[in-house]
């Protein structure tokens, strides 16, 4: 696994966080569905990805991390939001392509949960559609539970012709019982805060 930094968003890798949702859902659409992904990317760019820090402002159980390079390059992003008392959503997880089949996804993933177990959360869920097999391979071999599949879109909005949304769920072990998560940097070479 290249070491990478788990940190914070930052408003200067804004337009890269912005790509890489981009790249990542058009790498995985079929032609059959590029006009239902286009018009996703759309509603992301305008929703959430609109003002990344204020929409995911930190807060218990809430915010966007960057998963950055030694070099301060781009290797993935995740956000998380609450979801009632005791569980967290995990959303926004994409790996830039070069990056993808050397732990970084699995870096962002153990942050993930231990993050949850820090906050006293005691699940963990996310939603993926079926043109993500890679996504679902991993989730399945992290020990999440595939639930019954979203037979609409998230949120209404239309689905290509046979794809499917599948729901996962994980139960999150207390703090004291985890691991130490991958470390969290301050600041990227070459970058500023903002």
């Amino acid at each position: 696994m290249p070491h990478l930094l788990i940190r914070p968003f930052d408003r200067t890798y804004e337009a890269e966080v912005r790509d890489l949702l981009a790249r990542c859902l058009r790498e995985i659409a079929p032609p059959s569905a590029r006009v239902e992904v286009e018009a996703y990317i759309a509603r992301a760019l305008a929703g959430d990805y609109r003002d990344i820090a204020t929409h995911y402002r930190p807060e218990r159980g809430r915010g966007f991390w960057l998963a950055l390079s030694q070099d301060g390059d781009l290797m993935g992003t995740f956000a998380l939001r609450p979801s009632g008392e005791d569980a967290a959503e995990l959303r926004r997880m994409y790996v830039s392509a070069g990056f993808r089949r050397r732990g970084v996804a699995r870096a962002m993933l153990a942050r993930a949960e231990a993050l949850c177990a820090g906050w006293g959360f005691r699940r963990l869920f996310l939603t993926t559609s079926s043109l993500n097999q890679a996504a679902i391979e991993l989730y399945r071999a992290a020990g999440f539970d595939q639930r019954d599949y979203v037979a609409e879109g998230l949120q209404g909005e239309p689905l290509p012709p046979g794809v499917r949304v599948f729901s996962f769920e994980k139960a999150v072990p207390p703090a004291a019982d985890r691991g130490q998560p991958a470390p969290l940097a301050r600041s990227a070479p070459g970058r500023s805060q903002a």
